[in-house]
């Protein structure tokens, strides 16, 4: 579960997935049916919720109950993410917010939030550059490349990673084990790659 919500853009913490598997694995398999699964994503959804307004709370300085733009790096660094460069910002405009808003309310922070994932941390020029690079390697214009194919991506993008951690990355990535990467998940291998 922590490679699926991972992979969803969430950060989250062994203890609270393991808390929350508790909780909705009715059957105690250890395993999740489809409804588990569901219920779990939206007590998922609840803890992020949760802990956003708190971060919110501590990073509101004036205790007005919102976030200016100037506090929203320190959410942002709070909640998980690595911030690049102009990728907040330009999430925030696609989100249509106004990065050097003075209020941004919580129902705000989400939906920038979405946006941010959405992209993965990147920003626009990053993306572009990402989209360019994966349209050169899928020859066969099916919207997937092989996991051959992403070294020669990602040496295209400037990242020179050994053959064996390049292997254990494809398979963080690689949710459904195909053996292949379509851009969304071509897109969070860079990130990681960013991070690392």
């Amino acid at each position: 579960l922590i490679g699926i919500v991972g992979w969803l853009g969430f950060p989250a913490s062994t203890p609270t997935i393991d808390r929350l598997l508790k909780d909705v694995d009715v059957d105690g398999t250890g395993k999740l049916n489809d409804r588990e699964f569901l219920v779990f994503m939206r007590k998922f959804r609840d803890v992020q919720v949760k802990m956003i307004a708190e971060a919110i709370a501590q990073n509101d300085i004036d205790n007005s109950g919102t976030l200016s733009g100037q506090e929203l790096a320190n959410l942002f660094e709070m909640l998980g993410f690595t911030i690049e460069g102009a990728a907040l910002q330009e999430a925030a405009q696609a989100a249509g917010l106004d990065p050097d808003d003075e209020d941004l309310d919580l129902s705000e922070l989400w939906r920038l939030l979405h946006v941010y994932r959405q992209r993965e941390g990147l920003s626009a020029k990053e993306t572009a550059d990402i989209e360019e690079v994966f349209q050169k390697q899928d020859k066969d214009n099916v919207g997937e490349i092989s996991s051959c194919d992403v070294g020669r991506l990602l040496r295209s993008l400037g990242y020179q990673i050994p053959f064996d951690s390049l292997q254990d990355l494809v398979g963080q990535v690689d949710v459904d084990s195909s053996g292949k990467l379509d851009l969304p998940e071509v897109k969070k291998l860079v990130r990681i790659c960013q991070e690392s």
